[in-house]
């Protein structure tokens, strides 16, 4: 097993909780601990009807989860919205 942290501070409404997708954690003494190999906690997620929505939807729910020593990537959806949409769009993926 990991390290150990605290529960994570959540902030969030009930129907807001569906975007928060525990990763690599397991319960060791009634404390949650990274569990995985690369040590991620919580994947958070947004909808919208453009990238950029979502993306920034997501982030905004990400900054209501606290856990101590945390880091967040604010960088997902950046070359997509760069561009990369529109490519996968003409090379039929989409």
């Amino acid at each position: 097993m990991g390290s150990g942290f605290s529960s994570p501070h959540v902030c969030v409404a009930d129907e807001e909780r569906r975007h928060l997708h525990y990763g690599e954690v397991a319960l060791a003494d009634g404390q949650l601990v990274t569990s995985g190999a690369f040590g991620w906690t919580m994947v958070v997620t947004g909808t919208g009807v453009t990238v950029r929505e979502a993306r920034d939807r997501a982030n905004a729910l990400a900054e209501r989860v606290v856990i101590p020593n945390g880091r967040y990537r604010r960088d997902i959806g950046d070359r997509l919205i760069g561009g990369e949409l529109n490519r996968l769009a003409e090379l039929g993926i989409l």
